[in-house]
């Protein structure tokens, strides 16, 4: 039992071949002990999800990272919903094996269902850049993108590996970027207004408060830029792969 609910996720997938290598012999074992762990999930989901995420800290939907998956207790409860990395209809021995639970929003885990992804966050984070194209989805120069409106921006990921393409469609996460358009759009327009002269203007502002110029650059983009910070803010690796993109770095 410790063995299936602390599986990594290599092992789960070591797992499921061992067990198949055995069927049909393992068929009753499987089924018997797979009914129980489903049903110890039911009651899991409900009383120890919030616990779950407040333990590993996650404060956005790692699949997607568009939106916050707090949960508190309050006037009502929120708490974010668990999806099973690999399904629970498929791997039913599985659904209390903690990497195979993972902490998402309710757009991600409706549009996932049962189906299977490739890119486990337990396991390595999202790479591939955001970028913003034209209507070809051709990657467009700094001096292009100022050009744009809103409504001809086009954002797309730039060469995703094919375990992160199969996410990327399974969780239509083009379609849902594309949403953000106007959010894009004030990145570029700040990016204008905050140019290399008024960047570095506003960092000798501050000589003398002890402010240094990362500091004036968090001030001026907002903080959890970085890779290991992606799930504490909404958004954050599109906003860093966008400044990227405009030449703009911390």
């Amino acid at each position: 039992m410790d063995s299936i609910i602390l599986a990594t996720p290599v092992q789960m997938e070591s797992l499921m071949k061992r067990l198949h290598r055995r069927m049909p012999l393992a068929l009753n074992f499987v089924g018997v002990l797979a009914d129980i762990l489903v049903s110890y999930y039911e009651i899991v989901s409900k009383k120890c999800a919030g616990e779950l995420v407040e333990e590993l800290g996650v404060k956005t939907c790692p699949y997607c990272n568009r939106q916050f998956i707090y949960s508190f207790k309050g006037v009502r409860k929120e708490r974010p919903e668990l999806d099973h990395f690999l399904p629970k209809q498929d791997n039913p021995l599985f659904c209390l094996s903690f990497y195979n639970l993972v902490p998402v929003c309710h757009s991600c885990n409706h549009e996932k269902l049962e189906d299977r992804l490739q890119v486990n966050p337990y396991v390595k984070g999202f790479q591939s850049p955001f970028m913003i194209t034209d209507k070809n989805g051709v990657k467009l120069s700094k001096s292009k993108i100022y050009h744009l409106t809103e409504k001809e921006i086009r954002l797309r990921f730039e060469n995703p590996t094919p375990e992160e393409d199969v996410n990327i469609r399974t969780l239509g996460l083009v379609d849902v970027y594309n949403k953000h358009k106007d959010y894009v759009k004030e990145l570029i327009d700040k990016s204008m207004a905050y140019d290399a002269h008024a960047r570095k203007a506003l960092v000798e502002s501050f000589q003398g408060a002890g402010v240094n110029p990362r500091q004036v650059y968090d001030f001026v983009w907002g903080r959890h830029l970085m890779d290991a910070e992606y799930e504490d803010r909404p958004l954050s690796k599109l906003t860093k792969d966008i400044l990227e993109q405009l030449e703009i770095r911390r």
